[in-house]
């Protein structure tokens, strides 16, 4: 899971003050449905929040892999 602060600008196409941290998780349960409540403290090396843009998520290996998501929350605590 990737989060991306778009910078000062606000512009995420432009790149050059976007700030990203990755969090992996590591063997996940496969063929069934779960839940990962996963606080933003978590992430970082995201430095600012305060433009989130981006939320990305990859399977491994690259362009062999399904994800499948359903009911993201965001939540402020």
């Amino acid at each position: 899971i990737n989060l991306v602060d778009a910078g000062p600008d606000g512009d995420i196409t432009t790149g050059g003050d976007n700030i990203n941290h990755e969090l992996a998780i590591p063997n996940p349960t496969q063929g069934q449905w779960v839940t990962h409540d996963i606080p933003l403290s978590n992430f970082i090396g995201l430095t600012k929040k305060d433009q989130l843009a981006q939320f990305i998520i990859v399977g491994q290996p690259y362009g062999q892999t399904k994800v499948y998501i359903d009911n993201v929350y965001f939540r402020k605590e």
